[in-house]
């Protein structure tokens, strides 16, 4: 077993989701953003005010907010806290009394004791999508694609021997010869005090001109070296060559080195495409222009990649490799300015068990 330290920097903030919303009767926000303890909370009032708060939640959502809001008693029924943005902070005040708005926010995946995290299959998902970026031809223009496309360039296809035609039939992914299968990635948790609840726009580019589309949407997300708050993660990566040695299925051997430099890659062609294509003399490209000089500097042993939601069709696909790329127009940014999800890593081995 190999084992070796991932290190990232995390250069723009990441939001990974938990697949759940919160209400607004579900949070307070002061200083900082609170997720409520609604049985706690239900708990320490008084009968008269707990009646009272149930017949809210069935009649009148909005003062269901201003109840909650007003009879928050503090830490006692709190499950977790995060920083919050100033602009979030006067909307919150602004539009907890108006039925017209939701004040939906997307948490940050949290495991069961509530401390925020990166899941390894997350990290692990994104560097192999860079390295079936980095396998697959240069305007590529065959008929396969998705799962078989990936089992063909990872030699781990699933499918029989069509002896009349003398081919091998894809039908999709073999789990059992995924060579990704050596490969583990220990999940992650965030240090204290790195999410922050802030806003995130939707932007869309037509006929050359960027405008908002003016959907809101409020997510937790990390803090970032590009907003002004730098913080860095490890984790460990363990590489099973044992496995490769015994099952015979595993056809494709794949090497950190091969990992690192793929990522390189991908993360290039990405930069090279939001500079020149898209966002060319837009604000943003300032911070991809920021991101081209740190990826032209890369030592052998970093590579920059992307993660999580907002990161954009081209950075969680094969699309910029095909002769008929999707056009894609929307994007994902932090507060109009910072694109999402843009990591700097480094792999070093530190033992062979």
């Amino acid at each position: 077993m190999e084992v070796y330290k991932l290190f990232l920097d995390i250069l723009t903030p990441v939001h990974i989701g938990a697949g759940s919303e919160i209400e607004p009767y579900e949070y307070v926000i002061g200083e900082q953003f609170h997720k409520i303890d609604l049985s706690k909370l239900l708990l320490n009032l008084s009968s008269e005010d707990q009646k009272q708060f149930n017949k809210l939640l069935e009649t009148n959502i909005i003062a269901c907010r201003e109840f909650i809001n007003k009879k928050f008693q503090g830490k006692d029924c709190v499950l977790y806290s995060s920083q919050v943005s100033e602009e979030i902070k006067a909307f919150y005040k602004s539009k907890i009394a108006d039925p017209r708005n939701q004040l939906i926010i997307h948490p940050f995946l949290r495991e069961a004791s509530c401390l925020p995290y990166i899941p390894g299959s997350s990290l692990k998902g994104s560097l192999r999508t860079a390295l079936i970026f980095s396998l697959l031809e240069k305007d590529y223009s065959g008929k396969e694609s998705g799962d078989i496309l990936e089992a063909i360039l990872l030699k781990c296809e699933r499918g029989w021997l069509d002896r009349n035609q003398g081919l091998f039939i894809t039908k999709g992914l073999d789990p059992q010869k995924d060579p990704f299968r050596c490969i583990k990635i220990t999940d992650v948790m965030l240090p204290q005090n790195t999410t922050v609840i802030q806003r995130v726009d939707t932007i869309n580019k037509k006929d050359g001109v960027i405008k908002s589309m003016d959907i809101q949407l409020i997510k937790e997300t990390t803090h970032s070296e590009y907003t002004g708050t730098p913080f860095s993660i490890v984790t460990e990566l363990r590489y099973d060559e044992q496995l490769l040695k015994t099952n015979r299925d595993i056809k494709k051997k794949v090497t950190m080195q091969e990992i690192m430099d793929s990522n390189k890659t991908l993360s290039g062609k990405v930069i090279d495409y939001e500079l020149e294509k898209y966002f060319n003399n837009h604000p943003v490209s300032d911070v991809y222009k920021r991101l081209k000089g740190l990826w032209s500097g890369l030592n052998k042993n970093e590579f920059i990649c992307r993660l999580g939601w907002g990161s954009g069709y081209n950075s969680m696909t094969v699309n910029l490799k095909l002769s008929r790329q999707k056009t894609v127009k929307t994007r994902k940014l932090i507060n109009g300015l910072i694109p999402m999800g843009w990591m700097k890593g480094r792999i070093e081995k530190i033992k062979q068990e």
